[in-house]
């Protein structure tokens, strides 16, 4: 799992999903990183009325909480490295 520290000093936040809003390129993207902090990169329309469920679900795949057979979050397939 790929997690990021929060360039503030203050802060004790660890990042561990990046989201951009706007229309996502593609209906289903390649998986995408985040370059500065290596974090999974999700693409969303906003103003789609699912919004906010998408980002929780992606956040819950990012931290491990559900797993994804396929896609992004999927586990390795075996005997890749």
């Amino acid at each position: 799992m790929a997690w990021a520290s929060c360039a503030c000093p203050t802060c004790r936040a660890r990042l561990a999903l990046a989201v951009t809003l706007g229309t996502p390129p593609v209906r289903l993207p390649a998986p995408a990183r985040h370059q500065p902090t290596g974090v999974p990169l999700l693409a969303i329309d906003a103003s789609r009325p699912a919004a906010a469920q998408i980002v929780a679900l992606a956040l819950d795949c990012a931290l491990g909480r559900l797993v994804q057979p396929a896609g992004a979050f999927a586990p390795p397939a075996a005997g890749s490295p």
